[in-house]
């Protein structure tokens, strides 16, 4: 029982590679699944030190097909951009915490050359913050809600890719979440 795990893991993962690797350029369009590892970079506050901590990105797209190397993508993804942990200790001493998520709906055009591609991202994100901060000087707290502080609207972002064969990608980019908000990210993708 303990051998068939190890198994069944390897023989999923054979079977992605499975196809001719020839032939891993020819299936640029279709519907896609996506998942991203994102180091997110929240914004510095000059009063205090912060910790990053990561997120992860789940995609759900499709390519439509068309003539030559360009291909035009629309993407809906889950975001949950990470979070970050800060801790005060000029002129007092205090501690908060941001967290961001939410939806982002781009249009994502690609331009293939042979397997690998270059792709442009422009879209639309309503996100959702969560999270406080307090803050304690001269024996007085002060609190402020972060949530406040984060806005939905406009993405952008560059991603580069290789197709591994016709349906496994591996790919990786840069975005802007928000105004202050911004990720590297690198995953995979699988086209059906």
């Amino acid at each position: 029982m303990k051998l068939l795990k190890p198994l069944l893991a390897a023989a999923l993962v054979s079977s992605a590679f499975t196809v001719n690797m020839a032939h891993a350029g020819s299936m640029t369009y279709g519907t896609y699944v996506g998942i991203d590892y994102l180091k997110t970079s929240f914004v510095d506050l000059p009063i205090g030190t912060k910790k990053e901590n990561p997120g992860y990105a789940i995609q759900f797209g499709y390519l439509f097909p068309s003539s030559g190397a360009l291909v035009n993508g629309i993407e809906l993804e889950y975001l949950n951009a990470g979070s970050a942990e800060y801790t005060f200790n000029v002129l007092g001493t205090g501690s908060g915490k941001v967290e961001i998520s939410g939806f982002n709906l781009s249009y994502k055009p690609k331009y293939y050359i042979n397997r690998f591609y270059l792709s442009a991202q422009v879209g639309y994100a309503m996100l959702e913050g969560k999270g406080k901060s307090s803050f304690t000087l001269g024996g007085q707290t002060y609190s402020e809600d972060f949530s406040s502080k984060i806005d939905s609207g406009l993405t952008f972002g560059g991603e580069l890719g290789f197709d591994l064969t016709e349906r496994l990608t591996m790919k990786g980019g840069y975005r802007i979440i928000e105004a202050d908000t911004d990720a590297l990210y690198a995953g995979i993708a699988l086209r059906f």
